[in-house]
């Protein structure tokens, strides 16, 4: 049965930011996810900047410069519900990135944990939060895997790395174990992994506090290194079905692995297909992400997409009211499931019309 999720992954705009804020206010099961907004005002300037990043993007202008850091945000709005959800990337040129890594120690006689930072330019994925009553409605893939539709439409201007670090394990007071065996060791005024996310998210300077360090790797350290918060496994598998696959870097401060690929080399880019909106009352086929391809108008949903006997996408009359889309409209889908076909359609991406 096709999962034709109602909501409509888009762009932030500057008037979304107190529909977001409401969404995280009240939120209760955000720990770790340190690319969210912690504040109204935060969330204000975290919508501002989104904005101003779409408008270069849309203009093929987007020249960041070395050692810069920037945000996309993207909303999932549910008709009659408004906005639920929400996901991201951040787009990170020769910013250093502090990870964990496993290796034999120096005496040789087992295996430690060292950290180490270097320069690193990724697009990196970043937290995907959906409201608790719109979770299990097949939402989570078109926030997880949906973002990477647009992304294609603005490789030639991003990093064609792509990264993810997943959420490690918590226990019930919400501080990561793994915090207690390594970063507390060597910085305890961070009583706990909160009081580390928190004091970095002031100043991320401050990572360099756990650079260059190193413990053995104990056998209590192994039940909270590299597991992936089970909040965030949905996510996890989302990731790994793209193609992204686990790395040897784990978090600092939670433990959480890191997922990583080439955009070229995502599942989404190698299936996905372009071609002219051909609208029909009903459709049964395959599940896929179908979305625009105007960068500045971007819009994205799921439900059953195939091929036409003229190159074009067939999609359905409610999947056409979803993304504002007419007749011939040029639109872009992707099989969520490998063994999908959409053969026959072309893979140039053209221009809007």
């Amino acid at each position: 049965m096709i999962k034709a999720s109602p909501i409509v992954l888009r762009p932030v705009v500057v008037e979304d930011a107190a529909d977001i804020w409401k969404v995280l206010d009240d939120a209760t099961d955000t720990d770790g996810m340190g690319s969210l907004p912690s504040s109204m005002d935060a969330t204000k300037q975290l919508c501002d900047s989104s904005a101003a990043v779409l408008a270069e993007l849309a203009a093929g202008s987007y020249r960041p410069d070395p050692g810069t850091a920037d945000r996309l945000v993207l909303v999932a709005d549910h008709p009659g519900d408004g906005i639920v959800g929400l996901t991201g990337c951040s787009f990170k040129h020769d910013i250093p990135n502090l990870g964990v890594r496993v290796q034999t120690s120096l005496d040789g006689l087992g295996l430690a944990m060292h950290s180490a930072s270097q320069p690193w330019t990724r697009s990196e994925l970043d937290s995907s939060y959906l409201r608790p009553d719109a979770r299990g409605a097949g939402h989570g893939a078109v926030l997880s895997r949906g973002r990477l539709m647009l992304l294609h439409l603005v490789a030639s201007q991003i990093p064609a790395s792509v990264v993810s670090h997943l959420r490690g394990t918590f226990d019930d007071a919400g501080s990561a174990p793994f915090w207690m065996h390594f970063g507390h060791r060597f910085v305890p005024d961070w009583g706990t992994s909160a009081m580390a996310e928190q004091a970095l998210g002031r100043d991320p300077r401050q990572l360099r506090r756990l650079a260059d360090q190193s413990l053995r790797l104990l056998p209590e350290v192994l039940d909270c290194l590299g597991k992936v918060n089970g909040a965030s496994l949905p996510a996890f598998r989302a990731l790994v079905s793209e193609g992204l696959e686990p790395t040897e870097l784990f978090d600092p401060v939670d433990g959480g692995p890191t997922v990583r690929a080439q955009l070229d080399e995502t599942v989404t880019h190698k299936l996905r297909v372009h071609g002219r909106a051909q609208i029909v009352a009903d459709l049964d086929g395959p599940e896929s992400l179908i979305g625009t391809v105007s960068v500045g108008s971007f819009r994205l949903t799921r439900g059953s997409a195939a091929a036409g006997d003229d190159g074009s996408v067939v999609i359905s009359e409610a999947t056409a009211y979803r993304l504002g889309v007419d007749e011939s409209r040029l639109i872009a889908a992707a099989p969520l499931r490998r063994a999908a076909d959409l053969s026959g359609l072309t893979d140039d991406p053209g221009r809007d019309q």
